[in-house]
């Protein structure tokens, strides 16, 4: 456990971080480290002439960065609505983006080219789903 992130204990059951205090901070930490190193290797087989192809790198990031962020996100989604989270995950949206375009770092708005919804949306309407299909079910 990194010191830095908080000095409450913590506990991994079924992939979900549990902190005493219920934060999900340390979750959310984890979880765009990991997005990050994904795209990471995404992105080492893939430059500006060779390699992957923006639309197979864009279809890498929605079928297995997505899921890994929004894994339990039933559980943790109220901290998607902090400024600290949406930051943290609009920087892994970005990252990825840059991938699929082929831009440089500094270019603005890289996210409004690839057409993608903010990576909070995504959770959000993934917790709706689940809380529809539970309510269908009568639970």
């Amino acid at each position: 456990m990194n010191q830095s992130i908080s000095r409450s204990r913590s506990v991994k059951f079924l992939g979900v971080i549990l902190d005493s205090r219920l934060t999900w901070r340390e979750h959310v930490v984890v979880k765009v480290k990991k997005a990050h190193n994904l795209l990471w290797a995404c992105r080492r087989a893939c430059g500006l002439m060779w390699g992957l192809r923006p639309k197979v790198v864009h279809w890498l990031y929605v079928s297995f960065t997505w899921p890994s962020i929004s894994f339990a996100s039933f559980l943790w989604w109220p901290v998607c609505q902090m400024a600290s989270a949406k930051k943290r995950l609009s920087r892994v949206q970005r990252f990825a983006c840059l991938g699929m375009t082929g831009a440089i770092r500094t270019t603005g708005a890289v996210e409004a080219l690839t057409g993608l919804p903010a990576l909070d949306l995504v959770i959000q309407g993934g917790v709706r789903l689940a809380a529809h299909r539970l309510w269908s079910l009568g639970c």
